[in-house]
């Protein structure tokens, strides 16, 4: 079973927190609530039903229960990264150079540590929205 995301194959696919549940809620009773998704990358949860996913010492993904999903690089700008957090989020990252931006329903955003939207993709943070001029090569 598996998912190729871009150069990067994936073992589980998920875009909101339900999902990222699901999966967690898939483990047997008494086993460790934790999961391996993809090539040093987990996903697993702490007591408040917060969801994580780390890859290698970053968690670059937070479901929180309320909806928001929080991103983060770890200042890593590698494809492998942004290819991680586009498989498991409803958004697609593009990097150009070092600058990241977050494609969402709402519109393309710089991406900067923390970001935060609702799923639906509505920034939560304070986020800087391109403008349609400044964002023709993002197509």
């Amino acid at each position: 079973m598996g998912y190729f995301n871009g150069r990067h194959r994936v073992k589980f696919h998920m875009n909101s927190y339900a999902q990222a549940k699901s999966h967690l809620d898939a483990i047997k009773p008494g086993k460790e609530r934790k999961l391996t998704i993809g090539n040093n990358t987990w996903l697993f949860s702490s007591s408040d039903g917060t969801i994580y996913i780390r890859h290698h010492n970053t968690d670059i993904v937070t479901y929180h229960p309320d909806g928001r999903i929080e991103l983060r690089n770890g200042r890593w700008t590698s494809q492998q990264t942004s290819s991680r957090i586009q498989a498991y989020t409803p958004f697609r990252i593009q990097n150009h150079s070092k600058d990241w931006y977050v494609h969402t329903s709402d519109g393309v955003f710089a991406f900067a540590e923390g970001i935060t939207f609702l799923e639906d993709g509505g920034p939560v943070t304070l986020a800087v929205k391109l403008r349609e001029a400044d964002r023709n090569w993002a197509a």
